[in-house]
């Protein structure tokens, strides 16, 4: 499983209310909150399993860690749209758009930056 922390400040990705369907995934608490402190313990709500895409290159699902629901941006891949959970693995790979769904699937991208010594 994979915890999800923004690149520039102690965040981290957390499925606000729990992992529910319709529920909005935000960046919300630190470490401590995503880790240990709020779930006396890791909590499911701020851990993702990533599943690759065969078909697309450095493309992704992204899972709840405790049951099969889905990152979905709800309404399309749109500006403004929210990230919300939704659907489960038949919905976000096959049954709603007869193949991989754009707006379940997510391309991660890394940059390399130079490190100075």
């Amino acid at each position: 499983v994979w915890y999800i922390r923004a690149s520039d400040q102690n965040l981290y990705m957390h499925v606000y209310g729990g992992n529910q369907d319709g529920n909005n995934v935000v960046m919300h608490g630190d470490e401590s909150y995503a880790k240990t402190t709020r779930c006396n313990g890791p909590c499911p709500n701020s851990m993702f399993v990533l599943e690759r895409e065969p078909s697309r290159p450095n493309a992704w699902y992204i899972r709840a860690s405790d049951q099969d629901l889905y990152m979905h941006v709800w309404g399309g891949n749109q500006d403004g749209n929210n990230v919300v959970m939704h659907g489960d693995e038949n919905y976000a790979k096959r049954t709603r758009c007869n193949g991989p769904c754009p707006n379940s699937l997510f391309v991660l991208e890394c940059d390399i930056l130079e490190i100075d010594n």
